[in-house]
């Protein structure tokens, strides 16, 4: 009976597994890979998602601060973590990065009708992060004083309007 991996085997590999720890943990191709990806990756998002990839860097950026101290609070202040909400913050990337593709090409193709849409949720997705990290800070105790105050009460006076 022939294997499914009768060409791998006809060049000397007893499986997959075998071929891609050759290729890629026993050479330095993987890191050529990982840098090619990367460069791919951020032609991808200039033409894609946003035309400037340091604002989606940066957005990715504050999404990873914002796992990282809600990931220290839980440990700190909650005293458990659940692991089962670790996929939420997958579903947040996914969501924000298709809304933005959906968005910057809207905008591109009709740009007199969804010009303002790219930028407009660009900016609410980077001040909920800033909301979120600036929450888990306090919970932290990291930040405290009079500025902590003026801005927690802006925050609730913004929170009250959207509940209207």
């Amino acid at each position: 009976m022939k294997s499914n991996f009768f060409i791998l085997e006809s060049l000397g590999y007893n499986s997959f597994q075998d071929f891609f720890h050759t290729i890629f943990l026993k050479s330095k191709l993987a890191i050529l890979v990982l840098i090619t990806l990367c460069g791919a990756l951020g032609i991808f998002i200039e033409d894609y998602i946003w035309t400037d990839k340091h604002a989606i860097y940066f957005l990715w950026t504050m999404l990873l601060i914002d796992l990282i101290t809600g990931i220290t609070k839980a440990l700190f202040i909650q005293k458990r973590f659940v692991s089962r909400k670790l996929p939420r913050w997958g579903g947040v990337i996914f969501s924000y990065m298709t809304l933005l593709f959906l968005a910057h090409n809207m905008a591109k193709f009709s740009p007199e009708l969804f010009s303002f849409l790219p930028t407009g949720l660009y900016g609410l997705f980077l001040a909920t992060q800033l909301k979120s990290i600036w929450e888990n800070l306090i919970a932290l105790n990291c930040i405290k004083g009079i500025i902590v105050t003026k801005i927690n009460k802006l925050f609730k006076k913004i929170d009250e309007k959207t509940e209207e």
